[in-house]
């Protein structure tokens, strides 16, 4: 496998358990009713993979680049 697939899958990982865990959460704090908990967990799941698959696609490319910003240009700062 590349390199590529290898960071994709590790970033994977780490965005699908932030998601999923964050939501898990978020719906053991505000659900009432089992049936309701229940939903809100499946539904934190899916929306993990989903959003990790897309967030790690989009932020691997990044990760293997030496500059982001154009050679000419000073970087930026990050609060800005």
């Amino acid at each position: 496998m590349k390199t590529r697939n290898y960071m994709t899958m590790v970033l994977f990982i780490m965005f699908n358990s932030v998601i999923f865990g964050s939501g898990a959460l978020f719906t053991l704090y505000l659900a009432e009713t089992a049936t309701t908990i229940a939903f809100g967990i499946a539904a934190s799941a899916i929306v993990g993979i989903v959003g990790g698959y897309f967030l790690a696609r989009r932020v691997t490319p990044r990760l293997r680049k030496q500059y982001w910003h154009r050679q000419d240009e000073a970087p930026k700062a990050v609060w800005r």
